[in-house]
């Protein structure tokens, strides 16, 4: 049974298995293992992370919150960030690449956080492009990337990948208008759950991937993507600003955006906006 009361999160115990995740990856020690910054309430972690990017901070750097009060998805869409029931964290990179070529970063991090989320949940995740991860048909965490100017001393220019994920809650402790769409670990698997160690094995299992990443690209991921991803070869539509494509769902490109068979028989790649499935 899940604990009364949610875990606490401590900063000193997710260093330590960050360290140990990064120790166990060859090529990758003491890369992703903080520091991490723990606070009570912020307004943004990602906010709050940028604002350290700018003065320095080191590549790893984590700020985790118990309560975000202005949580944001992509389109400056609020995310709900509850006290003591999620893991609200923002992890930044300093990848030696163009901001164009960071952009897939969120698209490993949705890897990473699908494994974690398939492991503690015992039930398949899924891959909603282009940033959010799905649990029995509902809607259990998003990422978004964000980047800015180089900061200090030359450091490339920074990125910073925001995540959500729904850990503790109940269907009630969704606002109404949510609780139809809204999906938590707890509610998938009524077993205690540690955000902490949750928050390190999502890191652990991104370290990897992010080391080939820099070295070949995205291409090694495609095929895993795909395989996890909603509605490959269903007839989707996707809308970004005020163009709207309808056809059928390909797959990942090589860039991260979504390769789609148009109707005419056109292949489109669709690079922001949003996809749905055709009713």
């Amino acid at each position: 049974m899940l604990p009364e009361f949610p875990d606490r999160l401590d900063a000193a115990t997710i260093e330590a298995a960050l360290l140990a995740g990064a120790g166990a990856a060859p090529g990758m020690s003491g890369r992703l293992t903080g520091p991490v910054q723990v606070f009570e309430s912020l307004a943004s972690t990602s906010t709050h992370l940028m604002g350290l990017a700018r003065c320095g901070a080191t590549e790893g750097t984590i700020v985790l919150a118990d309560e975000q009060t202005a949580g944001r998805g992509r389109f400056l869409r609020a995310w709900h960030s509850a006290r003591g029931l999620g893991l609200w964290f923002s992890v930044l990179l300093r990848p030696a690449v163009t901001p164009e070529a960071a952009a897939p970063l969120t698209i490993l991090a949705g890897l990473a956080v699908r494994e974690v989320a398939e492991q503690v949940s015992g039930a398949p995740a899924r891959l909603k492009w282009p940033n959010d991860v799905w649990l029995h048909g509902r809607k259990l965490a998003g990422i978004l990337g964000e980047t800015s100017q180089p900061g200090v001393g030359g450091e490339p220019a920074p990125l910073i990948l925001g995540i959500g994920l729904n850990v503790h809650h109940r269907e009630t402790d969704f606002p109404a208008e949510l609780r139809q769409h809204a999906i938590s670990l707890a509610m998938a698997r009524d077993v205690a759950l540690p955000r902490g160690m949750i928050l390190a094995a999502i890191i652990n299992a991104f370290r990897a991937r992010y080391l080939h990443y820099l070295e070949g690209g995205l291409a090694p991921f495609i095929e895993e993507w795909d395989r996890h991803a909603l509605w490959i070869g269903e007839r989707v539509h996707a809308s970004a600003g005020r163009r709207v494509l309808q056809g059928v769902a390909l797959g990942l490109g090589q860039t991260g955006g979504m390769r789609l068979l148009a109707d005419g028989g056109k292949e489109e790649i669709v690079v922001s906006g949003e996809l749905e499935l055709e009713r």
